[in-house]
């Protein structure tokens, strides 16, 4: 469902670029439990791309998403990426602008199995 949400986001393989049907793809992912498909819909609920109204930006269900996909993984890149932007450009109702997560990542690998982990400071 996230491919088809990215073909559908970008107007990729013959689809029409449809930011309401990505989204709705992303979200369908998200209801299944995919980190993707969460990662996805926060992008685009904090672009405000795809939402309705047209445009409507929601940062604070955007954190939702991203937290939600941090406590599904072993540590998504995306999600990261999106709160770190979140915190420190102060977007939402929660954050203050310039507050910044801060933390120790760090990469390596588990039983042959690579692992990112944060651990916040």
């Amino acid at each position: 469902m996230t491919a088809t949400g990215d073909l559908y986001y970008y107007g990729a393989r013959g689809l029409p670029r449809d930011q309401t049907q990505a989204l709705s793809y992303f979200q369908q992912a998200a209801a299944l439990g995919s980190v993707e498909g969460l990662c996805g819909a926060a992008n685009m609920y904090l672009k405000g791309e795809g939402t309705n109204p047209p445009g409507f930006k929601n940062a604070t269900h955007a954190i939702e998403l991203y937290e939600e996909a941090l406590a599904g993984s072993t540590g998504s890149i995306r999600a990261l990426n999106g709160l770190g932007y979140i915190y420190f450009y102060g977007l939402g109702d929660e954050v203050e602008k310039n507050e910044v997560c801060v933390g120790v990542c760090a990469w390596g690998y588990v039983g042959g199995i690579g692992v990112f982990e944060c651990i916040g400071v």
